[in-house]
């Protein structure tokens, strides 16, 4: 992993992480939006290949690894419906209690 991606992947996580820390449940989905594509990027980084030339397999030899882009992808789909899913229950969550502020919600419990 070279490091503009390995600077990219870091900076993801620590503003994904930050927004998750907040009080307003909007930078909580932002913030898992962000974490999540971190690891996408990481694990997509960790799949790389060195060199100039294409991975093109002669037959009878090794084939090259495709698992970190199935990984990505199974990653992608099922973190977009958790995503989906975190969204409306924060909007569901905002608009009965009328704040988006999760401490405002944990001193409205009855």
């Amino acid at each position: 992993m070279n490091w503009i991606l390995a600077a990219t992947t870091g900076a993801l996580f620590g503003v994904g992480v930050y927004h998750m820390l907040q009080r307003d449940a909007v930078r909580l989905v932002l913030g898992y939006s962000l974490v999540l594509g971190a690891a996408n990027l990481f694990l997509l980084a960790c799949g790389t290949r060195e060199g100039t030339a294409a991975p093109y397999v002669p037959a009878g030899e090794a084939a090259v690894d495709p698992l970190p882009q199935v990984l990505v992808l199974t990653a992608l789909v099922i973190g977009f419906g958790v995503l989906a899913w975190l969204a409306v229950l924060v909007l569901a969550a905002a608009a009965r209690f009328g704040s988006a502020d999760a401490d405002a919600w944990r001193d409205l419990r009855g």
